[in-house]
């Protein structure tokens, strides 16, 4: 019995260790890949408010430069391992379509939304990156994902805070929460349609996959 034991336990051990090996190749070949990815400091400083076509879920946005975006979008479709859907408009919102129509058309237009975020300087305020982050979705036809980059800016709160009116009843049937809404811009998806994901959410541990840092 020794004998017969013997070559079926070193079988197994042999299958177990191959298994495992097979395992630990697996994961490290789909780990994320951690390395920051560094950005002209320019592409952070010149963004210019612009005002949507009626296509965007967002009525008034920052727009970065296309080299920033363009380069975000190269480094966020090489992570995924595919070529990813760019936003046909990129830009960090201000303000979306829903809590507009809903909080706010009773009391700005589309004209004073982007009069009062001119005149609190956010055009000429830096908005610093935080990471480029990662969300995924189940879709009826399968895993969706949505890669982004949350940044830091106190102008973009500004803004947002400065658009609470005053009689909020007169907003509309919503109330609209400055809260509700984070700055981030999102580079690339893996699906066409990306106004299903805002507003976005975001948790720095959660999310982010490499910080996304400022060139010198």
């Amino acid at each position: 019995m020794k004998r017969v034991t013997r070559p079926i336990t070193s079988a197994v051990a042999v299958v177990v260790t191959v298994l495992l090996l097979s395992a630990a190749v697996m994961w490290w070949r789909a780990r994320p890949d951690a390395t920051p990815y560094t950005v002209p400091p320019a592409t952070l400083e010149t963004w210019t408010l612009v005002t949507s076509d009626g296509t965007d879920p967002w009525i008034v946005a920052m727009k970065p430069p296309e080299a920033l975006t363009a380069s975000l979008f190269a480094e966020a479709s090489r992570r995924a391992g595919r070529t990813l859907v760019a936003p046909v408009h990129p830009g960090l919102p201000l303000v979306l379509r829903t809590e507009f129509d809903e909080g706010l058309q009773g009391v700005y237009g589309t004209d004073s939304v982007l009069r009062i975020a001119r005149e609190s300087g956010v055009e000429t305020s830096t908005f610093e990156p935080v990471c480029l982050a990662h969300h995924t979705a189940s879709r009826p036809q399968g895993r969706a994902e949505l890669y982004f980059v949350p940044f830091v800016s106190a102008a973009f709160t500004n803004v947002r805070v400065d658009l609470v009116p005053a009689q909020a009843e007169h907003g509309g049937i919503g109330i609209y929460e400055p809260s509700t809404l984070i700055p981030a811009l999102i580079v690339g998806s893996t699906e066409a349609d990306v106004d299903g994901w805002w507003p976005l959410a975001f948790d720095r541990e959660r999310d982010c996959e490499a910080p996304v840092l400022r060139g010198r």
